[in-house]
């Protein structure tokens, strides 16, 4: 939100003002609407707003005047907005000497001042991303020529600007942009990465740094705290590769192998240099595709073309089959496979990263219908990364994850099927326990394992010399015993947590087996 206020001797004017728009939906918060220039000051000194709106002729002191005031005493960078109702030159001129970019006649309409506000909001926006970049070895007014010509703004002839700090023959030769972006494992955690980060950033700067002053004209910048620019000039294009190649394999030597290096076109003439620059952004875009540590060139990506492949649901079925029936090593060999050919074919990464989803639902599925629990398995196997769209992870990351998880879904679905080896009445048993307290009847049960009723009946008297039915009603006792030893449980309470709904049942039951009821039973032993 951007802080405004309004100056102007006249109420009525600044009542229209203020009705105008919905300034907060247009991004602007309204510190205050003054009648005299004397608290619009005050405001103006105290509250720094972003943007003045001031009328250009008041008693006290004129528009004009207070601007010159402001720039003087404070030093402020502020937009103003001079109102007037007076269109002669002369005051568009003067306006104009002591900085005002925008001069509104009144009455002023809403479709005169829309496009002035979304105006001030570009270049607010822009001069912040400028105050984070750093340009070494350049002195402050050059360097931000060399950004503004970078990032599209007007900066004047860069040329004759920078001609104090380059041969002005060098200023017309050939000039390319290079972008290094650092980067850290997935599994890093944040504050790791970070630390990484910033260690990395020093040592890449510096052989950058180093590596220009032993034979190259060039800038280093400083994008934010993973990305680092150069701007460099040599005579012969080759040079500027053999650059490239040159902290390439010093970065690499540094021991650092998680970064990317990509290179703009070659331009001639420095005023040109925006065009490189964009062109090394988009080459950058192709690191998903690339292993960490790889240099990418804006010549050979320009003609690439992302594909996006319908379905590869025919692949992610193969690979769970494997997953299912092969080894490892096989399944490493599968994925490395499928990681070439996604590369080979550009395919897109959101096309990748849902196949990768699609995998992830499909083995969640299988462990469902084998019993498993699938809240134990993630517990170990997050995929959180892949929910978290604004992270942009490379064809790289999502290998590393696929073959971690499918390693670990085989294990997981390994010892599924060693318990399902094991005894199915130790299965059964288990289920009871588990469900006892609900109406949990044979018939029930038989559906649950794949076994006839009558079937099932006898190897549950085999195995437990009890029927279903009394197997039940024993544990269901056993299990209120235990909640009798709670002082403030109520009978009819406890009744229902094991799965009676009638008090009078739970009392057959518990005099059956115990010789006694629950409350004689209660007030014995605890």
């Amino acid at each position: 939100m951007y802080k405004i206020i309004f100056i102007d001797d006249e109420p009525m004017v600044l009542e229209g003002l203020e009705i105008l728009l919905d300034w907060e939906q247009h991004g602007f918060e309204v510190l205050g609407m003054y009648n005299n220039v004397e608290d619009g000051l005050e405001c103006i000194m105290n509250e720094k707003p972003d943007v003045i709106v001031t009328d250009i002729r008041m008693p006290e002191m004129s528009g004009l005047e207070l601007i010159e005031h402001i720039k003087e005493s404070t030093g402020q960078d502020t937009e103003i907005i001079i109102l007037s109702g007076y269109g002669t030159f002369s005051y568009a001129q003067r306006a104009l000497k002591v900085g005002v970019r925008y001069y509104l006649l009144k009455p002023v309409f809403d479709e005169d001042i829309i496009p002035v506000l979304e105006d001030i909001k570009k270049r607010h926006h822009k001069k912040k991303q400028l105050e984070k970049i750093c340009i070494f070895d350049m002195d402050d007014f050059a360097a931000e020529c060399m950004l503004g010509a970078i990032y599209g703004l007007e900066n004047g002839d860069l040329e004759k600007i920078l001609e104090r700090v380059i041969d002005k023959e060098h200023l017309l030769g050939n000039w390319c942009y290079i972008q290094i972006a650092l980067g850290a494992d997935i599994t890093e955690d944040h504050m790791a990465a970070e630390d990484i980060f910033e260690k990395h950033n020093v040592k890449v700067k510096e052989i950058i740094q180093n590596t220009l002053v032993e034979e190259y004209i060039g800038f280093v910048m400083q994008l934010d705290a993973k990305t680092l620019g150069v701007i460099i000039s040599m005579e012969e294009e080759y040079l500027i590769e053999s650059f490239i190649q040159s902290i390439y394999h010093k970065i690499k030597d540094a021991g650092i192998d998680k970064f990317y290096i990509s290179a703009g076109s070659i331009v001639s003439g420095i005023n040109t240099i925006k065009v490189s620059y964009d062109h090394a952004v988009l080459a950058m875009n192709y690191k998903v595709f690339k292993e960490s540590g790889s240099i990418i060139y804006y010549k050979e990506v320009q003609k690439k073309v992302l594909n996006h492949p319908v379905d590869n649901i025919e692949s992610i079925h193969h690979l769970l089959k494997m997953i299912e029936e092969s080894d490892d090593c096989d399944i490493e060999k599968h994925i490395n496979r499928l990681v070439v050919d996604f590369r080979e074919k550009f395919v897109s990464l959101d096309i990748v990263r849902l196949s990768v989803v699609q995998l992830v639902y499909l083995s969640l599925s299988i462990i469902q219908q084998m019993g498993g629990d699938i809240s134990h398995f993630l517990q170990n196997e997050p995929i959180s990364i892949l929910n978290d769209t604004k992270k942009v992870l490379t064809i790289s990351e999502i290998k590393t994850f696929t073959l971690r998880y499918c390693h670990h879904l085989k294990a997981f679905l390994n010892r599924l099927r060693i318990k399902k080896k094991q005894s199915r009445y130790t299965e059964i048993e288990d289920y009871i326990k588990e469900n006892y307290w609900r109406h949990i009847t044979i018939k029930e049960l038989s559906s649950l394992f794949y076994m006839h009723p009558v079937y099932l009946g006898q190897m549950f008297k085999k195995q437990s010399g009890l029927n279903f039915n009394e197997y039940l009603h024993r544990l269901r006792i056993e299990e209120a015993i235990k909640q009798l030893k709670w002082p403030n449980a109520k009978l009819n309470k406890i009744a229902e947590n094991i799965g009676y709904r009638q008090y009078y049942n739970f009392l057959k039951y518990f005099k059956k087996y115990k010789g006694m009821t629950p409350k004689e039973y209660r007030d014995k032993y605890f």
